[in-house]
């Protein structure tokens, strides 16, 4: 079964590795944290904090990968900056 999920992450770890969008990408994420109208209002207890944290473990994730990408280039590359 295939999820559509997978261009989805793509396109969010390339707007994140892509300097110039990263600050646009966070200051996003930013503000749906900090913004009461979400997918699922903060105001429903267990639910509207849900999907914030779950906004926010997607972001860790994705910085993990692009740093994890990183340092397996200066492994392969150590000479090139």
């Amino acid at each position: 079964m295939k999820t559509t999920f997978k261009p989805n992450w793509l396109f969010l770890i390339d707007l994140f590795r892509n300097p110039k969008t990263r600050w646009l990408a966070l200051a996003a994420t930013a503000f749906y944290i900090i913004s009461p109208i979400d997918i699922v209002p903060d105001f429903i207890p267990i639910l509207g904090w849900l999907d914030d944290a779950t906004l926010i473990s997607a972001v860790i994730v994705i910085f993990n990968k692009i740093s994890e990408i990183k340092n397996m280039r200066n492994l392969k590359n150590p000479n090139k900056q």
